[in-house]
């Protein structure tokens, strides 16, 4: 859109102060790129789909109603909940929703293969069997069969609910995937052709959803209700995990405005006094030899407040590759003074690599990574 960093601009001079900008900025930057393109278009599906249902709540109820008198179906005569109580169940799926999105998020932060492809199975899974939660739910409601007991059964019947809603949410997820890819497309824009996507999709599953419905809804009608005691540690449960998302994704948050502050010092290499030492050049042409190289880095700090990282890394790249991998194991540099910190690394060479010598010497950079959490590393260009 053409306006969209002017709205984000915006948006973000509204909901924080001018001091969190530069963290709020990075904290997009971070989600962005922490996230693998599935679980992103899962969740911009999911919320187009939660958008959906909310705005065309009333439309999608009266197609399925007109859908299952004129098959006639032989699920006698409707029991509708009351409106407050269909209120209070929406909401308790949209918490469920909330929770769950959380729980993806949170393993898709940390930058292993197994975490990325674990947030990607059950972000697939909880978008296809949400749809059909979605979609097969109104009929049974308006017979008075209540969330929790759609819930169990659809449980019951896991691989078949999960297969029915990924027939119609998967082409949508992969299709969004792809339009992530593009770089010409801004996230409002993948968002509004998602959300146009699944107003089609929902035409198709309304018929659908209500038939399935149709067929389960004496099994739905057998279904116990809960104790209290269980109903109690439900709610307990739901809570618990809600609130240790909130606070592991604050938590996020905070320590990313904390340590904000890393980007506004400046870095710089004393080349002057760089030390390098290697092996005999005829070692290195035969083999494989080892250069040390140490150097000082020059840290100033012109913020009035002072500025303190731990157990952070230096990553020096030539070109695209990663050279070297140095720990800092503590740095403190006081407000408007700068303090230099001594680094050395080792760096395996081969005579093959010293044939391009001259592009040896160029295209070096380097990047300041550290854990915003335990396992979650944090990750911005240097010099």
């Amino acid at each position: 859109m053409k306006h969209q960093q002017a709205i984000y601009q915006a948006v973000l001079s509204y909901l924080f102060p001018s001091s969190w900008h530069r963290a709020a900025d990075i904290i997009v930057d971070f989600f962005f790129s922490s996230q693998s393109k599935v679980v992103l278009a899962g969740l911009v599906s999911g919320g187009s789909l939660v958008m959906a249902s909310l705005l065309l709540f009333p439309i999608k109820e009266k197609c399925s109603a007109a859908y299952e008198k004129s098959q006639g179906f032989p699920n006698g005569q409707g029991k509708e909940l009351p409106l407050w109580m269909q209120a209070t169940e929406e909401s308790k799926l949209i918490l469920l929703y909330v929770i769950s999105q959380m729980i993806i998020l949170a393993i898709g932060y940390y930058p292993y293969t197994y975490t990325r492809v674990i947030a990607e199975v059950l972000s697939i899974l909880f978008l296809a069997f949400t749809f059909s939660i979605d979609f097969i739910t109104p009929t049974l409601q308006r017979h008075g069969i209540k969330y929790n007991a759609v819930l169990r059964l659809l449980l019951k019947h896991f691989l078949f609910t999960v297969f029915w809603g990924a027939i119609f949410t998967l082409p949508a997820l992969y299709i969004g995937k792809y339009w992530l890819n593009q770089n010409e497309l801004t996230l409002i824009e993948v968002s509004a052709y998602i959300f146009a996507l699944n107003l089609f999709v929902l035409s198709f599953a309304i018929a659908s959803g209500t038939y399935l419905a149709s067929a389960i809804l004496p099994q739905a009608k057998n279904i116990k209700p809960l104790t209290p005691r269980l109903r109690q540690y439900t709610y307990l449960v739901i809570g618990v995990l809600f609130s240790l998302g909130v606070i592991f994704h604050s938590s996020i948050f905070v320590s990313i405005h904390h340590k904000s502050q890393a980007l506004k010092m400046e870095y710089a290499i004393g080349w002057s006094e760089v030390d390098v030492k290697m092996d005999s050049m005829m070692s290195l042409l035969k083999e494989q030899g080892e250069i040390s190289i140490n150097f000082p880095l020059q840290v100033l700090n012109p913020t009035i407040y002072d500025f303190e990282l731990e157990d952070s890394f230096i990553i020096l790249k030539q070109e695209d590759r990663e050279i070297a991998y140095m720990a800092i194991s503590h740095i403190r540099v006081p407000a408007g003074e700068y303090v230099t910190q001594h680094m050395q690394t080792n760096i395996r060479i081969s005579g093959k690599s010293l044939s391009g010598f001259r592009k040896l010497m160029s295209g070096w950079s380097a990047y300041l990574t550290y854990d915003v959490l335990p396992g979650i590393p944090l990750v911005f260009q240097i010099m």
